[in-house]
């Protein structure tokens, strides 16, 4: 937690937050990376092991979504802006 400003009444601001939120998905993401690269090898090797199903699926198809401040556009404000980008 170092560098994050804490208020005095304990609370840690909004972007301080979001930013160790995305810090924690991204080790997050790379650990479950890491465990289908594992099960991939074994299946190679014979084994059988099943996915948990609570895996993220962007770890199974090796791409992670990236959100976007959205700019103003004069659309309606449900419009996200997301990005699918591969590894």
């Amino acid at each position: 937690m170092q560098g994050m400003v804490i208020e005095s009444d304990g609370a840690v601001s909004q972007k301080d937050r979001e930013v160790r939120e995305a810090e924690i998905s991204e080790l997050m993401l790379e650990a479950e990376r890491r465990e289908i690269a594992c099960i991939w090898h074994a299946e190679e090797r014979g084994e059988i092991i099943d996915f948990r199903a609570s895996k993220l699926p962007q770890s199974l198809l090796g791409v992670r979504l990236v959100v976007r401040p959205h700019a103003p556009s004069g659309s309606s404000p449900e419009h996200a802006a997301y990005s699918v980008i591969g590894r």
